[in-house]
């Protein structure tokens, strides 16, 4: 690799990096829960919501409530 190389990680007309590890194709992302979202968010008075995500996907939703006793 000479130095015009340097910091190039594509390369090759095959797909593959200059390394010779194939490059995953982007995927088209799954529409978001908003409504699922929303609902969780909606439900809550005093508490967390939070959006768990793995590779760009939402996976989970999880809702905490809290009471508060004054």
């Amino acid at each position: 690799m000479g130095q015009a190389d340097f910091g190039r990680t594509r390369d090759r007309s095959d797909g593959r990096r200059l390394d010779g590890v194939p490059v995953a194709e982007p995927q088209t992302p799954a529409p978001l829960p908003l409504s699922e979202i929303e609902e969780a968010i909606r439900g809550v008075r005093h508490g967390i919501v939070q959006i768990i995500i793995q590779d760009g996907v939402v996976v989970q939703i999880d809702r905490t409530d809290k009471r508060r006793l004054r």
